[in-house]
């Protein structure tokens, strides 16, 4: 049987399909969870896919790859994200994304210009959240039926038709948690997301760090526990760190692409994508995930900028005995007491 139980935050704007669902701030809106929940016998997808061009498109302009989940029981939630460079914070463009074939966005999703002034953090809508910058991180619910559970291929198509907007895309990553009975486990998850620009030099509003409140652990005695996050922009041989519950996961330098990656792939940008067991390091109340190219955090030579999008928190443990079998464990006891007696 399944079982899913889902949180969902308070979302400040209600948005209408087909609208614009951009919103800008200068320097961002930093990330926010949007999406968390409990489920049993399940599992993370989590697949990035880097679709920069170095040389600026013709519009319109088109993006195709594809994202092989397991073959699975079920998927309980699917997200698309993706980030896409502008050329300038002013500028409107007018996208249609697809999965296998159908539109998430009702054929035009429209955003852009510095009007956009709300942050909008919506678990069941579109949403664009701007940098400031010309860079922005477009999120959008995927049914779940609209993806495949049985190992086949699933299609990411994004075409855009604006001529002034550059439209080229950093990333683009499809997350979905799904269930299937093999697994056996409870599993807990939270996903973030948002423009999560930090400056080594920062000038207010501008911050050299950023905080990720995941909250407390719902599973008890868990057995494994994961960080994944991605990151769109850092440069190699310029330090940044990431904690967990104020404890250093990995090595002073984990964004890296634009240094020797680039090199090696002919590409000039694209997404770090790290991933860290933190079974070790849960808190039962709180777990605080932190970015930072701070001076308080960071040994020089510090990242002048980065951008971290995408963080997702996940927690399995052992399952529960269901009622019925305690009542029968119970039950079973009881009957043999009153034989031996």
């Amino acid at each position: 049987m399944k079982t899913t139980r889902l949180f969902l935050p308070v979302i400040a704007l209600l948005l209408t399909a087909h609208s614009s669902f951009a919103t800008f701030s200068t320097p961002g809106q930093g990330m926010q969870t949007v999406l968390s929940g409990t489920v049993d016998n399940a599992g993370l997808y989590l697949q990035t896919a880097g679709a920069w061009a170095n040389t600026t498109p013709t519009q319109p302009y088109s993006v195709q790859t594809s994202f092989t989940m397991p073959t699975v029981d079920d998927v309980v939630l699917g997200r698309l994200i993706l980030t896409v460079w502008g050329g300038s914070a002013a500028r409107t463009n007018v996208m249609d994304i697809t999965v296998n074939g159908t539109s998430l966005v009702g054929g035009a999703l429209t955003f852009g210009t510095t009007n956009d002034a709300n942050a909008s953090f919506s678990a069941t809508q579109p949403s664009v959240y701007g940098s400031g910058s010309g860079v922005w991180l477009v999120s959008l619910p995927v049914t779940a039926s609209l993806l495949h559970t049985d190992g086949s291929a699933n299609t990411v198509a994004i075409n855009e038709t604006t001529p002034t907007f550059d439209g080229r895309i950093y990333q683009i990553t499809l997350v979905s948690v799904y269930q299937d009975a093999d697994l056996n486990n409870q599993f807990q998850y939270a996903i973030a997301e948002g423009s999560g620009d930090i400056y080594g030099s920062p000038s207010s509003p501008q911050v050299d760090s950023r905080t990720i409140s995941f909250g407390g652990l719902t599973l008890a005695n868990p057995t494994a526990a994961s960080l994944n996050a991605v990151y769109t922009f850092g440069d190699n041989s310029q330090n940044d760190r990431l904690f967990f519950n104020d404890t250093q996961l990995g090595t002073d330098n984990l964004a890296t692409w634009n240094g020797n990656q680039s090199v090696s792939t002919g590409t000039n940008y694209g997404p770090d994508v790290v991933s860290f067991d933190v079974l070790g390091l849960l808190g039962a109340e709180t777990n605080d995930v932190r970015f930072s190219v701070s001076a308080l955090d960071v040994p020089g030579t510090r990242e002048t900028s980065l951008r971290p999008q995408v963080a997702v928190f996940t927690v399995q443990a052992i399952p529960e005995p269901s009622t019925l079998l305690l009542v029968g464990l119970g039950l079973g006891t009881l009957l043999l007491r009153r034989r031996r007696s």
